[in-house]
């Protein structure tokens, strides 16, 4: 038992000293901040919104129809009739 122990010490040791000795990369990307300036001295800006020019518009209503879904008032005796034949 204490085989394994020394072995898992010395194992977890040579990863943590791998991790340690590991050199930095310098080729990192500089982190960007959330922030951004936009400078618009120069510049004229101008926008325009997309929205209707015209008037609102209407949809026919929904007619009533009846369901497609049917109630099979036989459903009770028939479930009766396939436990019989069991």
């Amino acid at each position: 038992m204490t085989a394994r122990k020394t072995l898992l010490i010395a194992l977890c040791g040579a990863i943590a000293l791998t991790f340690a000795l590991a050199p930095v990369t310098a080729d990192a990307k500089p982190r960007r901040s959330k922030t951004r300036t936009l400078s618009f001295e120069d510049d004229q800006v101008e926008a325009s919104f997309l929205r209707p020019e015209g008037s609102t518009t209407t949809s026919l209503s929904k007619k009533k129809r009846s369901s497609l879904i049917r109630v099979r008032m036989d459903f009770f005796a028939e479930i009766v009739r396939s436990a019989r034949d069991l």
